[in-house]
């Protein structure tokens, strides 16, 4: 049986609305798109949590806590071998989650499983293989640690993450992992407004820091291949 999430992501309802108004107050085309994909990372809380928790994201530059130095992505080589295709299950920590794909709803809202043990891929991003552009995953994350997505938080540089496609599997080294501010997470350098773009790499985004009932922050782990 699967289970669901225990309460309503990040990012939907009325305050999500707001937000999408005003990325469109000041940028255009699918640069407002990108403005309000504020679902990213899957959060399950208590029942009680409020719907729109952290519900204001935009692409300034955050205060982050870092591990790993994400410079490394600048000079990795493309995955090679593999038919550039859908994910399938990844593998971290000796976890292994399936992964389904997920795109945005008629909110621009990013889509997240609602099995907190699923994991989604992003089709508007890179596939695993691709030799440019971010593979974005995301998923849940929950304070009882039962997520897919909960290892992530404790993920390290060099740690190898294996995703599965019908192709074969691509490896990635993590190289760093930061935790930012909801309300200043840099979108834009895991969905770019023109595209998957620049060295391949793995994203892997999921929330954090449970506060006085909402999620303060998204953790990012970010691999290159391996």
């Amino acid at each position: 049986m699967h289970r669901s999430a225990r309460s309503a992501l990040p990012g939907a309802g009325p305050a999500a609305g707001a937000a999408a108004g005003t990325a469109a107050g000041t940028a255009a085309g699918t640069a407002a798109v990108l403005a309000v994909l504020i679902a990213v990372g899957g959060c399950a809380g208590p029942e009680t949590a409020p719907e729109n928790a952290g519900a204001r994201i935009d692409t300034r530059s955050a205060p982050v806590r870092t591990t790993g130095s994400p410079a490394a992505t600048s000079t990795t080589p493309a995955a090679v071998g593999i038919r550039p295709s859908r994910p399938q299950a990844l593998t971290l920590h000796r976890q292994t989650s399936p992964v389904v794909p997920v795109g945005v709803d008629a909110a621009q809202q990013l889509e997240i499983p609602g099995d907190i043990d699923t994991l989604g891929w992003w089709t508007g991003g890179a596939r695993p293989g691709s030799t440019k552009g971010f593979v974005v995953i995301t998923g849940h994350a929950t304070r009882e640690g039962d997520g897919a997505a909960n290892a992530w938080w404790s993920a390290k540089p060099g740690q190898k993450v294996r995703l599965r496609t019908p192709h074969g599997a691509v490896d990635y080294r993590v190289v760093s992992r930061r935790t930012y501010d909801k309300a200043a997470i840099p979108l834009s350098r895991w969905f770019p407004s023109h595209g998957p773009d620049g060295p391949p790499g793995l994203a892997l985004i999921t929330c954090a820091d449970y506060r006085d009932g909402e999620w303060r922050a998204n953790t990012v782990v970010e691999a290159v291949p391996a």
